[in-house]
């Protein structure tokens, strides 16, 4: 054969290829063949290596020179496959529920890798998806499993005209096509398995009396119906078991077989369209007025609608009556009255791609006693695919083989049900082109016949097709009901036979890694794992490992290992293969692993990952685990690095005491805003007077956020508490996470270390009262005083005299300056009493200083040299003298002369000199000088040592005491204010006048003075002895 050449020739170039898709080469199919090879199994062990014994393993071989291994060998593949063992839901259940099942483990299926092969038993690989390592995925009874050998194909075509199938299901193996294809199928002719499923009803040829009814859902005798259609539940054995394989109760898929007298077959079903099922099919409406005929069917009407196969037809009917009118079951129709008794339409079985495929479930024969009726036609049969293209305009076919119509002689009996669509499953990556089919069989007709009437068969249910890769043109149409040709009937064809209901058409087939695929390979495995601990913020570093690992079974080769990193930037790679990506590991072992150490930078914030995957050249059984990209990354927080300098203002050297200032620089070098930035400064021998920024006005404080770049400056100002080292330690945090916490705080290098402080003052106090004049002794003390904090040594005080001339210095430690106080402990002072004598006129001061070795803190003040003098005005010693020019003795009335003495004894020219005289007991009578004419009067100036001469005369008023008291005064403040007047000493008596003595002559009178005078002298005379 054509194909079988082409294999030959690529088993020559392909000979040492183990378990890999393609393992059977290209091959062209140009002749009608099967391709699969097919065993029933008779035990399953489940344990560390799952052993599958069979009946006969040369039915394994290949006897169409199809595979690469004539018999089965390690790298083959095989499907297990359990078309029945489902159980009845409730035992004996003569009612329309009748077949209601659980599937047990009816369906199931999956594919392994052999791995041996010894005798009959097979040895299995458990590597995949949903593969256990010691027990097959699903529970298989071995009675009721077939093995399938599937080729695998590395291309595959079939060519215009050909028909690939399988052999048909015989209730122990069969119905299956399966095949695997690495890379094109491409179908130009047809896969097909129509009617290759579920059997269908057998014809029996006994029926019961026609008179006879026979209402019942299973009976164990062939007189009382036709057999069932083959189901999930089994067939004839199983159904004799339950309680009879004859009767229209519907067992699962399968179809009813009719009751006697000659009921229609009903349909089998597979597919499940949603609607619920009632067993009575969908009423066919496309002739005139049969709606009317369903309406009086009594149980059903024309707008039933079910889910399964279709009903069969009525039983025998021998008169022509209206169906229009006359319902079934009335009399009219003799016979056996033409009795809604047609087999139940088959149940739809719930599909499931990845664990339970069906195939379509036979219909119900026709109920017969003259050798004419038609058996139930057989489901459609199983189609696995796995390929990476399918094209071409071929089909894919599994369809319900139709219904037997009645035999074509005297046709007086009822014919059979459609079998019901069968199963596609298609896992493709690319599809295009081909049409796919899985229709129910249409029910059986009865062929032309008198008046005699007999229900047709109900149309076989649709299938399931499941795909993937691409839109085709897909149907699982139920079947047609038959149609009677009774001439009693024309009215109304089906008569009381149902339509099969649609299937589901557009499934959509899982990825191939989930289905039940269980291989050897190499399963590589990779997994990723984030060693780093957060908090994650952009621009840190970040270290994962990955680790690569064979689960084997094969040791894997060319083990190719790529990372795809999401907001990273990977900066190395080590391994001992590996040193960047993507990079390639020659062998890796089975159970051996590698690990790969990565580090990486976080490039923004937000979320980082990473996605790693690793390929090897052999199968890999489970590609799920060949990729980790999620679960090992993080998230990179806003961060900031916040920073913060402070820098000294103030210059040294520093004082205890000293007030300095600093500021603080807080900064964001990004990269994100920082918010609700704390500032804190905790000072060293420093008392904090002020802080002042945008937003603070001490510590700690908050800047409420800084934006990537911002920067703000607080100035500080503190007071040095002691000598000593001082200085600060300001920090700064931020809600965001800090990239580089060292510049978190400022603790060194910009303080300083203040020595000892003494604030020196000094203060001065003229103690003497003005006004000054020029030669004026004035006082003053010069008060020293030590503020501290420290004590004062070698306290140097000096004072400098202006316009005046120091004359004493008194204190403790001071006698004249300058001067030293030797110390002067923290606020103690000295005061110093000094006198000095001013020297001219004008403003006199004098300028006090004082310095101590210690630092003082506050020059300010160390001098006191103003606001403490005085001004010495002009001075005139202004003097006044009188003489009394005329001598005495005085009488009353007398004119007498004096004379008054004006004289400036200076330093400075009087002005406006007043010269005023009081006179007591006279009346001046002429003032006569330069410039007084009376007096008082006024001198308008007289230099220093000038003098003005006053005349005066005055009459003497009367006897006793007369003088004057002269005074003068100048604008110039006078130095010696005694000689400013001048009011005793000068004046003068008069004498009151001598009255006459009674008695006393002259005589007398010279007598008394002779005699006194010589009194006299004799007195002289005795003190000059």
């Amino acid at each position: 054969m054509k194909y079988n050449l082409t294999v030959i020739a690529l088993l020559c170039a392909c000979g040492l290829l183990q378990a890999a898709p393609g393992l059977d080469g290209d091959v062209t199919i140009s002749t009608n063949t099967t391709i699969n090879e097919y065993a029933q199994v008779t035990n399953i062990v489940n344990a560390a290596n799952i052993v599958v014994t069979v009946n006969n393993i040369n039915n394994l071989n290949d006897s169409q020179g199809i595979y690469s291994n004539a018999n089965l060998s390690p790298g083959d593949r095989i499907m297990l496959y359990q078309a029945q063992g489902a159980n009845y839901s409730v035992a004996n259940d003569n009612s329309a529920a009748y077949g209601a099942f659980t599937l047990g483990n009816a369906g199931r299926y999956e594919i392994h890798e052999v791995l041996s092969v010894s005798g009959n038993d097979i040895v299995v690989a458990e590597q995949g998806n949903l593969c256990f390592s010691n027990q097959l995925i699903y529970s298989f009874d071995a009675s009721n499993t077939q093995v399938i050998r599937i080729p695998q194909f590395n291309n595959l075509t079939i060519n215009a005209g050909v028909t690939v199938t399988a052999t048909p299901w015989n209730g122990l193996v069969g119905g299956v096509l399966a095949m695997d294809v690495a890379g094109n199928l491409i179908v130009n002719g047809s896969l097909d398995v129509s009617g290759f499923g579920f059997r269908g009803g057998v014809i029996d040829n006994s029926s019961a009396a026609s008179s006879e009814f026979r209402p019942d859902y299973f009976y164990p005798g062939e007189a009382d119906g036709a057999e069932k259609g083959e189901s999930i539940l089994g067939f004839q054995t199983e159904y004799d078991s339950y309680g009879g394989r004859y009767g229209r109760g519907a067992p699962a898929n399968g179809g009813g077989g009719g009751n006697s007298h000659n009921g229609g077959g009903g349909g089998g079903a597979n597919g499940n369209n949603g609607v619920a099922w009632l067993g009575q099919g969908n009423p066919d409406l496309s002739g005139s007025n049969w709606n009317q005929a369903w309406d009086i069917d009594g149980t059903l009407n024309s707008a039933t609608a079910s889910s399964g196969g279709g009903r069969g037809g009525y039983t025998y009917g021998r008169n022509n009556q209206d169906a229009l009118t006359v319902p079934p079951g009335d009399a009219l129709w003799s016979g056996n009255n033409r009795r809604e008794l047609g087999g139940l339409g088959g149940r739809p079985v719930p599909f499931d791609d990845v664990g339970r495929l069906f195939f379509g479930g036979g219909g119900g024969a026709g109920d017969g006693n003259n050798s004419q009726a038609g058996a139930g036609g057989a489901g459609g049969g199983l189609i696995y695919i796995v390929a990476d293209t399918i094209s071409g305009g071929g089909t894919i076919l599994a369809n319900g083989a139709n219904g037997e119509n009645t035999q074509g002689g005297g046709n007086n009996d009822a014919p059979g049900g459609g079998g019901a669509g069968g199963t596609v499953l298609i896992s493709a990556n690319t599809m295009s082109s081909v049409t796919i089919n899985a229709d129910g069989g249409f029910g059986g007709d009865q062929l032309t016949i008198g008046n005699e009437n007999e229900g047709p068969g109900g149309g076989g249910g649709g299938g399931v097709i499941s795909i993937s890769g691409g839109a085709v043109t897909t149907s699982a149409t139920g079947g047609g009901n038959g149609l009677s040709n009774s001439t009693a009937v024309t009215e109304f064809m089906p008569n009381g036979a149902t339509m099969g209901a649609d299937g589901q058409p557009n499934e959509i087939t899982s990825p191939v890694t989930n289905l039940p695929i269980c291989v050897a390979g190499a399963d590589v495995q990779v997994d990723k794992s984030l060693t780093s601990s957060g908090p994650y913020i952009a621009g840190s570093t970040v270290t994962y490992s990955i680790t690569v690992t064979n689960n084997g079974l094969d040791s894997a080769t060319n083990v190719q290992v790529t990372d795809t990193p999401s907001n990273l930037s990977i900066i190395s790679v080590s391994s001992s293969n590996c040193s960047a990506f993507p990079c390639t590991i020659p062998t890796l072992l089975n159970g051996a692993s590698e690990v790969i150490s990565v580090s990486a930078t976080i490039n923004s914030t937000g979320a980082f990952d990473n996605s790693t995957t690793v390929v090897a050249d052999q199968p890999d059984p489970d590609l799920t685990n060949n990729t980790d990209n999620t679960g090992n990354g993080g998230t990179a927080g806003a961060s900031a690095d916040v920073a913060i300098t402070k820098t000294l203002d103030t210059a040294g050297p520093y004082s205890n005491g000293q007030s300095i200032q600093y500021t603080l620089v807080v900064s964001n070098n990004g990269p994100d805003t920082a918010n609700n930035v704390q500032v804190t400064d905790s000072p060293t021998n420093l008392t904090i007077n002020t802080v002042s920024s945008s937003n603070c006005s001490a510590f700690p404080c908050t800047i409420p956020s800084l934006n990537n770049g911002g920067s703000e400056i607080i100035a500080v100002t503190a007071t040095i508490n002691s000598s000593g080292a001082f200085d600060n330690a300001a920090t700064v945090s931020a809600n965001e996470t800090d990239p580089n916490t060292g510049n978190n705080t400022d603790n060194t290098g910009n303080g300083g270390t203040a020595g000892a402080s003494a604030d020196m003052q000094v203060v001065k106090n003229l103690t003497s009262t003005g006004p000054y004049v020029a030669g004026d002794t004035v006082t003053y003390s010069i008060t020293v005083t030590n503020n501290g904090p420290d004590t004062a040594n070698n306290v140097q005080v000096t004072d400098t005299p202006t316009n005046l001339t120091i004359t004493s210095v008194s204190s403790t430690n001071c006698s004249s300056f300058p001067c030293t106080i030797p110390s002067l402990i923290n606020g103690a002072s000295e005061v110093i009493a000094l006198s000095a004598t001013i020297d001219a006129t004008g403003a006199f001061d004098n300028a006090a200083t004082v310095s101590a070795n210690e630092i003082d803190p506050n020059t300010g003040n160390n001098i006191d040299n103003t606001g403490n003098g005085g001004t010495a005005g002009t001075s005139a010693d202004m003097a006044i003298t009188k003489t009394l020019d005329t001598s005495g003795p005085f009488s009353p009335n007398q004119s007498i002369q004096y004379t008054l003495v004006i004289s400036n004894n200076g330093p400075d020219t009087a002005n406006n000199v007043v010269i005023t005289d009081t006179p007591s007991n006279l009346t001046i009578t002429s003032v006569n000088s330069v410039n007084c004419s009376a007096l008082p009067c006024t001198i308008p100036s007289m230099i220093n040592g000038g003098s003005e001469i006053i005349t005066v005369t005055a009459s003497i008023n009367g006897a006793g005491n007369f003088d004057n008291a002269a005074a003068v005064s100048a604008n110039e403040t006078d130095p010696v204010t005694a000689n400013n007047q001048d009011n005793t000493g000068n004046g003068g008596t008069v004498n009151a006048p001598i009255q006459p003595v009674p008695g006393l002559n002259y005589f007398t009178i010279l007598v008394l003075i002779s005699l006194m005078a010589g009194i006299g002298i004799r007195r002289k005379s005795r003190s000059v002895i």
